[in-house]
């Protein structure tokens, strides 16, 4: 158990942990989980309370979740993970009573479905935050009916749920002040539907994980001042997410490529079919925009086996001002790393090429012959065994 108090000494934030460890000695009540008595009788004294976590407490049910909601008026923030017993009427009735909830998050949750969700829609006018996991009862009608009636939602949330396309419709089209849209592992969505992501103009963050249909075609019919704002994209395990440059029209097939004066980050992660024509996005998005060229920091290509020598070169010449590159797990060789360094060097912080196993002992030396003061960290995990023998022989050699 967690608590928060204010400064005046009052209970604000209480997160429970509700079965404890079969291994640990049995509470004197001889009950190893928090119940609905214990939900009841701590709101009832904490009538206060801002925010409220419960893990895996599977005693607790909609009755107690109504107590909550009966004496607590003032909850902000209600997360339930695991919660196995509990029921929309309990929702319905903290809906009602708890007007100023502002964030939501229901994770794996068997038993809360699109009632619930209806009635935050129509009372919960201050909500901002919603997370959607795992909660099988919980179908398209339930999260439209939420994110049509809620326009002030900023941050949405939905993992390993099935999804049609008008869901993403209803989230870019009403959610007009959205400006954090993260999807894993949903599937059912056509490339048609991600389209309609395009309309969110007020995104800021966008992160894919394991989006079952995702492929470079959605992308090629969204208008590229959609993405404007956008200051980072996350791609990780699309595994249906190929180069978008197969046309060879890298400014058309990728709706970000014009309009990226305020990226800051790109991170892909696991997806094997981006190689060089994403990087000759990057590139001519840097190019073109002198905004952009000093506001990328952070690009992560990890396990893009496609991602090779000349993407090196590419990101040498047009992403100067990079913070941290990480190419782990890409094709990269000496050869690479040589051009990376030398052909216009880049000065960033950290440099990742672990699981690179092409390159050798000359890598280092080249990062250490022509990279700037600022480099502070190199990883070369899982690389061969002569950078490992150089890296001993180099520490060795050090006068402390």
């Amino acid at each position: 158990m967690a608590i928060g108090i204010d400064a005046r000494g009052v209970l604000t934030n209480l997160s429970v942990i509700g079965t404890l460890p079969d291994s640990s000695p049995p509470p004197p009540s001889g009950h190893r989980s928090i119940s609905d008595v214990g939900a009841s009788i701590v709101a009832g004294g904490c009538t206060s309370l801002k925010s409220l976590s419960l893990f895996k407490c599977p005693k607790i049910t909609g009755w107690g979740i109504g107590s909550v909601g009966h004496y607590c008026i003032g909850l902000e923030r209600l997360e339930l993970v695991s919660a196995m017993s509990v029921t929309d009427d309990g929702l319905l009735i903290l809906a009602i009573r708890c007007l100023n909830l502002s964030s939501l998050s229901s994770v794996s949750c068997p038993n809360v479905g699109n009632h619930s969700l209806q009635a935050f829609a129509k009372y919960s006018t201050k909500l901002k935050s919603v997370t959607l996991a795992s909660c099988p009862l919980i179908t398209d009608s339930g999260i439209v009916s939420l994110v049509a009636n809620r326009s002030s939602l900023e941050t949405v949330k939905i993992v390993s749920m099935k999804l049609s396309d008008i869901v993403i419709q209803a989230i870019a089209c009403y959610s007009r002040k959205i400006q954090m849209l993260l999807l894993e592992n949903v599937w059912g969505v056509s490339d048609m539907g991600y389209c309609w992501i395009g309309l969110a103009r007020e995104l800021k963050c966008l992160l894919l994980k394991a989006c079952v249909g995702l492929s470079h075609r959605c992308w090629a019919r969204v208008s590229p001042a959609s993405f404007a704002g956008i200051r980072k994209l996350a791609i990780n395990n699309c595994s249906s997410l190929s180069d978008w440059g197969e046309q060879r029209d890298q400014t058309n097939s990728f709706p970000l490529a014009q309009h990226r004066p305020l990226l800051e980050t790109v991170k892909v992660d696991q997806c094997r079919g981006i190689g060089d024509d994403f990087i000759l996005w990057i590139g001519a998005s840097c190019k073109r925009q002198t905004e952009c060229k000093a506001s990328l920091k952070r690009l992560v290509l990890r396990g893009c086996g496609r991602v090779n020598d000349r993407s090196a070169a590419l990101i040498a010449r047009r992403c100067a001002k990079l913070v941290e590159l990480d190419l782990g797990g890409c094709d990269i060789s000496d050869e690479g790393v040589k051009k990376l360094a030398r052909d216009k060097p880049i000065d960033p912080e950290v440099i990742s090429l672990a699981g690179c196993t092409r390159i050798t002992d000359r890598s280092l030396l080249v990062l250490k012959k022509y990279m700037g003061p600022g480099l502070d960290r190199v990883n070369v995990a899982g690389v061969s065994k002569a950078v490992i023998n150089w890296l001993k022989f180099y520490i060795d050699a050090v006068d402390y």
